[in-house]
Formats: C-alpha cells, structure tokens, sequence
C-alpha cells in the first residue's frame, strides 16, 4: 500500500496486523515500534519498524494465491521458487529477518508444520 500525507499510518499498521492475526495469517507475536522498543527485543542493528512472522495457514494462502498450492509450505522460503505478480509493489529499503534476543524454541506442532527437510526441524 502506498499511503497518503492525510493518512495515520498507526491507525492502518494496527487494523490490519491485528487482523491478519485474528484470521490467523500471522503468528500472534508480531511487533512493531519505534526504534528503542525494537533494539530492546532485537538487538541494536534493528530500528523502527515491524517484525511478524506468517503462519502456515497464511503461507498456504500465499502458495495458492500464486497458483503453487502444490507445494510443501517448508518450500515457501526456496530460492529456486519464483513469485511473479503483474502488479508493481513499492517497499520500504532494508527489509530482512531478524531474531529476538532469546530465541524460544520450534515446538513439535511447528516442526511437523514445516516437513522433516527444514532445517528448524532439527532445533
């Protein structure tokens, strides 16, 4: 999305990270704040922003929606794997995966999740 100066950028960042996990297209322990809060929960190369991780249930959205409802949802992070939209999409520079401070461990529903070749399923 692409927001204009009228828009409050808060109030949209709450409705729809709160929504995508009430429909359970994203773990519920998502975060995002400014720089301070984030540093504190992940350390001092992060800044402000947003962190989130999606559930299965999202990735098997997204699978689908690209017309790859045949994959293994372990796949969905493949390199080899192409996702090609017609629509052009304007990010935010610097976007990449973090970890908290004190990592919490893959539970064995999650393992399961994500296939024996994955490799939290050897954590």
């Amino acid at each position: 999305m692409e927001f204009s100066d009228k828009e409050d950028i808060s109030v949209i960042l709450n409705h729809v990270m709160f929504g995508l996990a009430k429909e359970g297209l994203i773990e519920q322990s998502f975060q995002f704040g400014p720089e301070e809060y984030m540093r504190n929960k992940y350390g001092d190369s992060v800044g402000v922003g947003l962190v989130f991780a999606p559930s299965a249930l999202g990735v098997e959205l997204f699978l689908w929606a690209y017309g790859k409802g045949d994959l293994h949802i372990a796949r969905f992070l493949d390199l080899d794997i192409n996702f090609i939209s017609n629509t052009k999409i304007n990010t935010t520079p610097g976007f990449r995966p973090v970890h908290k401070k004190s990592e919490e461990p893959v539970t064995a529903d999650v393992q399961q999740a994500l296939g024996p070749d994955s490799p939290e399923s050897s954590v």
